[in-house]
């Protein structure tokens, strides 16, 4: 869990110590990018707010490689051990999440040979360059085939993995109809391993708005190996697309976001073509190109401040990004609900072309069953259909509502004017 931060972002220009959490972010730095680090590791006043976010945002490992690179004379002897143990640490961490990948590849999805696609974490390095241990990992994300996604949940239950059913506080499955409630209406179910890793199985790539096809997704899959195990990814271009929306999505909050986008564009799999063609099905052209702009600008802080007086998609990442360095999860959720759907921070993001089925996707979901309306009255599976009524009829009375208090807002607005 992350911890919550000790000091609140003063409003104005970007601190030293937040040009320098952004700006290190990343694997390689050419010879401009060392001065700028070091000329900023001259100017940083509170070095434990530094390695406590980078800590909090998971990028311990590259702030350390950057210093020992281009200023470690200008950084506190302690603070250079600290973050070598840190690093240490991420390290022997992500090993063990790659142990436990394997484990989990040889007893859930070999079993019932699944086709499935592991996402983001480990496989994403792994495929971009094959280095993968100084990328932060807490958990496994996986993407099963729809009419495998049953068969994978049973298996690992059969391998002794607990089915999550809640996480605030925490629950497991207990009974067969919480696990058709999860396996009906979910669409990723979270798994605890026997050694305590979170492992999330998705059946789709988006949440609410059908953005991607699973199917050709799953029949373009690329091979990774870990240790000499052979897995399956996304293929490069559709996994750069994938995580510029995923990340987007979640408002650029982790640091190691920014190192995998550094990774993926600097990358001889890189294919710019290719993206832009998948971009375009997808309607996320607005999304990648922001994307791709913010890696840009995230290494030349000299022009954040060019950024200010624009309304762009990509000054949006970039403050959302130094906004989310000074909160944990909560602040997170709490910017999600501004979201402008379950799968996009703003309409921005979405091209014209594919926004017109946003709407429509958006209100068919809306009548999904949700996971609180279980957890606050568990029904047996014969009686699900109750739950999208009773999301039918809360819909229905939130419409009356805000029309009457349009309409009362017009009247007052009426009077008004009459009056003056």
């Amino acid at each position: 869990m992350e911890q919550q931060t000790p000091a609140k972002r003063d409003e104005g220009a970007p601190s030293p110590e937040e040009l320098l959490l952004l700006s290190t972010a990343k694997l390689q730095f050419d010879h401009n990018e060392l001065n700028s680090i070091k000329s900023l590791s001259r100017e940083v006043t509170d070095w434990s707010l530094v390695t406590e976010t980078a800590q909090r945002k998971f990028s311990a490992t590259y702030l350390h490689r950057a210093l020992l690179q281009g200023a470690s004379e200008f950084v506190p002897p302690e603070v250079m051990s600290g973050l070598a143990k840190t690093s240490e640490f991420t390290k022997l961490r992500t090993l063990r999440i790659a142990a436990e990948l394997i484990s989990f590849h040889k007893s859930c999805i070999e079993p019932v040979d699944a086709k499935h696609a592991y996402l983001k974490g480990i496989a994403l390095p792994l495929q971009f360059n094959g280095s993968y241990v100084e990328r932060y990992c807490r958990d496994i994300d996986i993407l099963v085939a729809e009419d495998q996604f049953e068969k994978v949940i049973h298996e690992a239950m059969r391998s002794g993995y607990k089915v999550l059913l809640a996480t605030e506080p925490i629950k497991y499955v207990a009974t067969r109809d919480d696990l058709m409630f999860l396996t009906k209406f979910r669409t990723d179910i979270g798994l605890i391993s026997p050694k305590g890793t979170l492992i999330e199985v998705h059946r789709r790539l988006d949440k609410s708005n059908l953005v991607f096809d699973v199917d050709d997704a799953l029949d373009s899959v690329s091979s990774v190996k870990v240790s000499n195990i052979t897995v399956k990814t996304l293929r490069p271009s559709l996994h750069f697309a994938y995580a510029c929306y995923h990340h987007s999505r979640h408002y650029w909050s982790h640091l190691h976001w920014l190192a995998d986008l550094d990774l993926m564009l600097r990358s001889e799999k890189f294919d710019l073509g290719e993206i832009n063609q998948i971009a375009e099905t997808l309607g996320l052209t607005p999304t990648i190109s922001a994307s791709i702009s913010l890696a840009n600008v995230v290494s030349n802080p000299s022009i954040w401040s060019d950024l200010e007086t624009e309304g762009s998609l990509t000054n949006k990442f970039l403050r959302s990004c130094l906004l989310n360095l000074h909160g944990d999860l909560n602040l997170e959720h709490e910017m999600i609900k501004g979201s402008f759907t379950r799968d996009f921070i703003s309409e921005a993001q979405i091209s014209a072309h594919r926004s017109r089925g946003i709407s429509a996707s958006s209100w068919k979901k809306s009548l999904d069953p949700s996971l609180t309306q279980y957890l606050k009255r568990p029904l047996p599976v014969a009686f699900f259909w109750i739950y999208r009524l009773e999301r039918a009829m809360i819909l229905l009375r939130d419409g009356v509502v805000r029309n009457l208090n349009f309409l009362r807002s017009r009247e007052s607005d009426t009077r008004r004017h009459a009056d003056g």
